[in-house]
């Protein structure tokens, strides 16, 4: 999940950076060369970060689908930790 947020951000990061690298272009201040490989690496900027985005949405996804049918729970899941019962606190 860490990975998913990371690329997140980082999408919109380089999405913003290309859109002011555009911008600079627009204003005189970049060359010709720099506004098509400013669109591009926009454009790439966008996909890098819908994919993250939905990646994010189908993990949220399956973890909702694990617990709806009981399979996200402390005694399935590989925790190292001790699992809590409540018995012994009677």
């Amino acid at each position: 999940m860490k990975t998913v947020i990371g690329s997140i951000a980082a999408g919109r990061v380089a999405a913003r950076a290309a859109e002011g690298v555009r911008d600079e272009a627009q204003w005189g201040q970049g060359t010709t060369l720099d506004v098509p490989n400013a669109q591009q690496a926009l454009h790439n900027a966008r996909v890098d970060l819908a994919t993250a985005q939905r990646d994010r949405i189908v993990i949220v996804i399956a973890f909702a689908a694990l617990a709806a049918v009981g399979r996200l729970s402390a005694e399935r899941l590989p925790l190292e930790t001790t699992i809590y019962n409540p018995a012994s606190h009677l």
